[in-house]
């Protein structure tokens, strides 16, 4: 199926399942307390339909498989029936293998928009209000005029993004393998628009995070809409769940109280059988004190 096909029965798919964006200003009140979220596959929904959907949002992760555009088609009848009823927010993870908004090599920038675009297509299709794209930056390039040049690529791709795609839907990018937040604060900041935010992976920062938690915090206080929450042995990004690992709920409960009140917190480990254990830790380590 060539991308012409595959727009088209995105387009198809649609329907009438939009959900209108509301500002975060009406969502949010200084009552709120961060909204807990998992992240699952299609695939897994009917599974774990009942606890999924006790749930306030959910996020779709199967645009993290580079092979999913392919089927992705087939996937949104899926979503929309195991989903029917739901009235909490949906939230869908963005393709990132390969990928790079920030890339100076204009065939890897045609790619990554047009994957892009195909996600923000199947992102209307289910009623998403939030697509997550990771930055895909490489520090480990570590030159001064690769950070510049990623920096200005990434603004003026995401500016071209969003003036083509409208303001329905929230877009925020994720930390990859930064060692510090800087550089994805200044693409926010060049890019200025209310519905492009950061979302705080959480368990990539154990990995390669250089700098101390609270700094992290501190730079990207105010800017961040979602929070991925897993663990690892601070080695390997294993996804593993919160209770497991080198996460503490000491860390957990300083990002929480950094966050934007309402701010989701999207449980992102693999093995979705440990769901009401990690919904009872992250309840546990963000209630108020």
């Amino acid at each position: 199926m060539n991308t012409m096909e595959r727009r088209k029965l995105l387009q198809l798919a649609t329907g009438a399942v939009v959900s209108p964006w509301l500002g975060k200003a009406m969502e949010l009140s200084a009552t709120v307390r961060p909204q807990i979220a998992c992240a699952v596959r299609c695939g897994e929904l009917s599974k774990y339909a009942a606890q999924v959907k006790s749930l306030p949002a959910i996020e779709i992760e199967d645009w993290l498989d580079p092979t999913f555009p392919e089927r992705a088609g087939g996937a949104i009848p899926v979503i929309r029936e195991s989903l029917a009823g739901y009235e909490g927010r949906i939230l869908l993870s963005g393709p990132f293998i390969d990928l790079n908004p920030g890339s100076a090599e204009r065939l890897v920038q045609k790619a990554t928009r047009q994957r892009f675009e195909e996600c923000h297509e199947f992102g209307h299709a289910i009623g998403a209000r939030e697509i997550i794209f990771l930055s895909s930056y490489l520090p480990i390039i570590n030159l001064s005029f690769y950070d510049k040049a990623w920096v200005e690529q990434s603004g003026a791709f995401w500016r071209a993004y969003l003036d083509a795609s409208g303001a329905e839907i929230t877009i925020s990018i994720g930390n990859t393998f930064e060692y510090h937040p800087d550089l994805m604060v200044r693409v926010v900041e060049q890019v200025n628009r209310p519905n492009f935010r950061l979302t705080f992976d959480l368990g990539h920062f154990l990995v390669y995070g250089k700098e101390p938690l609270e700094e992290w915090l501190r730079k990207t206080a105010g800017r961040t809409s979602c929070v991925y929450v897993h663990s690892n042995a601070g080695s390997v990004d294993t996804h593993e769940e919160p209770g497991k690992g080198v996460l503490t709920c000491e860390q957990m409960r300083k990002v929480s109280k950094a966050m934007d009140p309402g701010t989701t917190m999207i449980l992102k480990m693999n093995d979705k059988e440990s769901l009401n254990r990690s919904v009872a830790w992250l309840k546990g380590c963000t209630a108020p004190q």
